[in-house]
């Protein structure tokens, strides 16, 4: 049997952009979260990340109708240590909560000369999670065996002990539900 496959559809960019806009803002979004999103999934498609463009609405879609995606939500503050900090998406729209999680670690930035932020996120598929930490350990094995110093190597295992510690976790709990 042959496969024929289909032609590539191209569409117009902004008629894309706003398919998606109107798409989030249907949804319940806020038109600078709806803007925000459509704005960012066009431009990974217009710099070739595919994989991070429009094709994530269908998965987006399902985690707000099974309620893992909650929209128009807020950052707000884990730990707070000054120029240190920890927020929390609360499992908000990545990409409305990168910019907000930016514009709060330029502000910190700015009052403390320097600003470690980090951000949880609770919206991941493990099956992503895991084949992502499988994939960075391999690559971070290549990278700690070019270099020279000893200290970004003990810095890299210690990068490398989080994703094994992350694709054993996330393996472990995917095998248990194929069970």
């Amino acid at each position: 049997m042959e496969f024929m496959m289909e032609p590539d559809v191209l569409l117009p960019t902004q008629a894309l952009n706003q398919w998606v806009y109107t798409l989030w803002r249907t949804a319940g979004s806020s038109d600078e979260e709806a803007r925000i999103t459509a704005d960012h999934l066009i431009g990974a498609n217009m710099s070739g990340h595919d994989s991070h463009g429009v094709s994530v609405v269908p998965g987006y879609v399902r985690s707000l109708a099974s309620d893992q995606l909650q929209l128009n939500q807020r950052i707000s503050v884990v730990t707070d240590s000054g120029a240190l900090a920890v927020l929390d998406g609360n499992r908000g729209m990545g990409q409305a909560i990168a910019a907000q999680t930016m514009r709060f670690a330029i502000e910190r930035a700015h009052s403390h000369g320097v600003a470690i932020v980090g951000l949880v996120c609770r919206v991941l598929d493990r099956e992503f999670v895991f084949y992502m930490s499988m994939t960075l350990t391999g690559a971070m094995l290549f990278v700690t065996a070019a270099m020279p110093n000893l200290s970004l190597v003990a810095l890299c295992c210690a990068v490398m002990g989080f994703m094994v510690g992350m694709m054993w976790v996330t393996g472990y709990t995917l095998l248990q539900e194929s069970v």
